[in-house]
């Protein structure tokens, strides 16, 4: 029973601490960078972070673009997102959010 309970709570320590260097990676790419900032080689930045490479994506809306950057915690599905928005090779916005599905 000792040794059930002890299995338990270190599987419940590993899940939580997957899931918070997942989000500190994805919260650390995000602060990298401030408003204003040239925006070169973002996704060699974001690769060498740590963030999945099947996990990054690029959106193009006209003149501005925004690359997510998902860095996996515990399991598949349980994403810490950051996000940089650019125009003209300028960051203008970058946030995290996070996907569980």
């Amino acid at each position: 029973m000792k040794t059930l309970i002890i299995a338990i709570l270190a599987i419940s320590l590993y899940v939580a601490i997957s899931e918070l260097s997942a989000k500190r990676k994805a919260e650390s790419l995000c602060n990298s960078f401030s408003i204003g900032d040239k925006a070169d080689n973002l996704l060699e930045i974001a690769i060498n972070a740590g963030a999945r490479k099947s996990g990054i994506y690029l959106e193009k809306n006209g003149s501005s673009q925004t690359i997510y950057a998902a860095f996996t915690g515990y399991y598949p599905g349980s994403d810490f997102i950051c996000g940089i928005k650019t125009k003209n090779g300028i960051v203008i916005a970058q946030g995290l959010c996070t996907r569980t599905s």
